[in-house]
């Protein structure tokens, strides 16, 4: 298929099918289907951008063919903080076209988590004229479900896109810590044992975040009053020894003072269901510098629709 072809089948498919979703409504359809009294409702919607858009520190461009975002956000709405999925396409399934394909999507991944610093995996997909695979890119990298045909593997790459569009925010892995008071950006922290939880207004934005796709790097807000930092950290084990070390300190002078902490997610979540049993690494052997650090300073072209 090309790409006028694929975006043909996706806009026949909404409307046959994905609309049915966005309401309850008892209107029947060419396509009828059954919809619980309890069942999820359609969070999300597939868009195209226009034209390509460049990354002031980035030697190539960052453009992406296909992205879901929320069903909430107005149709202009669009950047890389409110993508949920990323997607590319291709009408050539050669090696090389797979390994570029991959790399631009892995861009646009990066510019998402540059713009969602606390975003723990997003999922991507890519598509070769009848074939399609499924990405899932976290902190530590990316895994491929390999090559499958879009005949032969009909069922799950229907599933697939469903389940893009049906994801809450949570299974979409965006981060849930944060959240709204009065119109200013908060974060509770349970703390751990004899530690009472404790609510801390901060700044909207991070003071420190990670810029690069791989990256444990940590990502830091300041408190409103600027009386504290809240780090946000990847950490090799549940006992996060970096804590450890802080509560040891707290009676040396200098030393920043420990005051609370909580464990928010582990990635086991979202590999533990993963069989890598026959996984095989992908070695791109590129000599250039493939991917650099997300900017994040520009919004993306208005969405085709």
């Amino acid at each position: 298929m090309t790409e006028s072809e694929i975006w043909d089948w996706l806009y026949f498919f909404e409307e046959n099918f994905l609309n049915q979703l966005k309401c309850r409504s008892s209107r029947s359809t060419k396509y009828p289907v059954v919809i619980e009294s309890k069942g999820s409702l359609i969070r999300g919607r597939y868009c195209r951008t226009n034209s390509t858009q460049r990354s002031d520190e980035s030697e190539g461009k960052t453009q992406i063919d296909f992205l879901i975002k929320s069903v909430d956000l107005l149709n202009d709405d669009v950047d890389w903080k409110n993508m949920n999925v990323g997607g590319e396409f291709s009408i050539s399934p050669s090696k090389q076209v797979s390994r570029d394909k991959f790399l631009q999507l892995s861009r646009s991944v990066r510019e998402a988590f540059c713009a969602q610093p606390l975003r723990r995996f997003m999922h991507g997909l890519l598509m070769f004229k009848e074939e399609f695979e499924l990405w899932v890119y976290d902190r530590s990298g990316a895994y491929s479900s390999g090559r499958k045909s879009i005949l032969q593997a009909k069922e799950m790459f229907v599933r697939a896109l469903c389940s893009y569009l049906l994801m809450s925010n949570e299974e979409l892995s965006r981060d849930l810590s944060i959240s709204k008071i009065n119109g200013q950006s908060a974060v509770r922290i349970k703390g751990d044992n004899e530690e009472s939880t404790q609510l801390f207004e901060i700044k909207p934005y991070p003071l420190v975040r990670p810029r690069s796709l791989i990256n444990r790097a940590t990502t830091c807000y300041e408190t409103q009053d600027k009386s504290s930092m809240i780090k946000y950290l990847w950490s090799r084990s549940e006992t996060n020894a970096e804590v450890q070390f802080m509560k040891d300190a707290l009676t040396v002078p200098g030393v920043v003072k420990y005051i609370t902490s909580d464990l928010v997610y582990q990635k086991n979540k979202h590999l533990e269901s993963l069989n890598l049993s026959d996984a095989q690494p992908w070695d791109l052997k590129a000599e250039e510098i493939i991917i650099l650090s997300g900017t994040n300073y520009h919004n993306m072209a208005p969405p085709s629709l």
